[in-house]
């Protein structure tokens, strides 16, 4: 059976409380306990005061002389063998056996020292107060990486959370991990890219091995298939229908491939994002007036010129609204596309109001040939990374639910780039 061992918050909770306690109740017992010793050693002192002084007594004087200092005293007649006690003889004769009733001593000093008591346990709780906040002060930072070690094992890079730390080892070992995952994250993205740039490559040798010997025959089939059109039965259209429509989709596919493995280089110039919208949501109008989908878009009174390739821009945003389209095609809902002009970039935000993308998927949307739909190709959203790379920008994703990409381009100014 494996021993599970004990969490270090709960170590120092045990051990700060244990050594409270310990201390509390040993500096007020040890004062109870002199106190205590101080008052038997005052009252038998007393005791043999009086019963010095009893000798020279008659019974009656004795017996008020004793009523009046020996309230904490027992008297007895008969020897008591047991216990510490006096015998007080009066000049006639009588005899007492006199002990001290420690009890009753006791008991008085309780009630005395009631708030020294008092003071201790209100000392203790707030020692127990003092070491679960200790406990909790010093495991939370723990507890805090703790979890985004699991995060960043999972793959999700992680800032440790919370507000700087008091303690500046722990402030100091926190800065230090964000900044390791930071490196680790900018490792990670280096890898990929080096990955994606190795499928690029093997993918552009087999694209120009092959896209010859493909496009060839659908050309044939092309003209065959329109030949056929003049000659086939009003039965048979349909079928050449089909036909027709599945060679254009290898057409498009081949040419997606060849578009991807062998981009064309960029014709730059200012770009209008207001014209850029306008054009995509024409392309787009009739797709979402059949799928109930609502176009919004936001931009400032003031036009958004960014510099790049007006093709390749137009390309990458219609591939980002059709993706949203198919996202929410079941559902329908708003496609929000806005604009907003920063520093030195313009930032595009492209959101569907669809079920979002899975976390597990997040690393992986951007590599080439990787798809969730059964009629997809791979290569839209690489695509669009590759647009948005070729223009020295960025690009975000947040997963949703409503997946959202976000998108820096830089801005155009008068004279040329910004």
């Amino acid at each position: 059976m494996k021993i599970k061992n004990p969490s270090l918050e709960f170590l120092i909770k045990t051990i700060v409380s244990l050594l409270a306690i310990i201390i509390t109740l040993g500096i007020t017992s040890t004062a109870l306990y002199v106190e205590y010793k101080d008052r038997l050693n005052a009252e038998m002192k007393q005791l043999k005061e009086v019963s010095s002084l009893v000798r020279y007594l008659s019974t009656s004087e004795a017996t008020l002389l004793v009523n009046k200092v020996g309230k904490n005293w027992v008297f007895t007649n008969t020897q008591n063998p047991d216990g510490e006690f006096l015998t007080l003889r009066t000049a006639d004769g009588f005899q007492w056996n006199v002990t001290l009733d420690r009890k009753k001593i006791f008991s008085e000093m309780l009630l005395n020292r009631r708030l020294v008591i008092v003071m201790g346990m209100i000392g203790l709780l707030l020692a127990l107060e003092i070491a679960i906040l200790l406990a909790y002060s010093l495991t939370r930072p723990l507890k805090a990486i703790a979890w985004t070690c699991q995060q960043v094992s999972s793959g999700k890079w992680t800032h440790i959370p919370g507000n700087p730390s008091k303690f500046k080892e722990i402030q100091i070992l926190k800065e230090t991990f964000n900044s390791m995952v930071d490196q680790l994250k900018k490792l990670h993205e280096r890898e990929r890219q080096v990955a994606r740039a190795e499928r690029l490559a093997a993918l552009g040798q087999l694209v120009a091995g092959v896209s010859h010997e493909i496009r060839n025959p659908l050309a044939a089939m092309r003209v065959h298939l329109d030949l056929l059109s003049e000659t086939v039965s009003e039965e048979g259209k349909p079928s050449l229908m089909v036909l027709d429509q599945e060679i254009d989709r290898l057409n498009s596919t081949v040419s997606q491939l060849l578009n991807f493995a062998r981009p064309k280089a960029l014709v730059k110039g200012p770009v209008s994002l207001r014209e850029l919208f306008g054009w995509t949501f024409n392309m787009v109008k009739m797709q979402l007036s059949k799928k109930n989908i609502q176009w919004r878009h936001e931009l400032p009174q003031k036009d958004i010129y960014v510099w790049g390739d007006r093709d390749k821009l137009q390309q990458m945003l219609l591939n980002l609204v059709l993706n949203a389209i198919k996202a929410m095609e079941e559902t329908g809902g708003t496609l929000e596309i806005k604009a907003i002009e920063e520093t030195d970039f313009a930032l595009l935000s492209i959101k569907d109001h669809g079920p979002g993308i899975p976390e597990e998927l997040i690393d992986r949307i951007f590599d080439p040939f990787f798809t969730t739909r059964p009629d997809g190709t791979g290569l839209g959203l690489p695509l669009v990374l590759q647009i948005v790379q070729m223009h020295e920008g960025s690009i975000e994703v947040d997963p949703g639910p409503g997946a959202e990409f976000k998108i820096q381009l830089p801005l155009y100014r008068e004279g040329g780039r910004n």
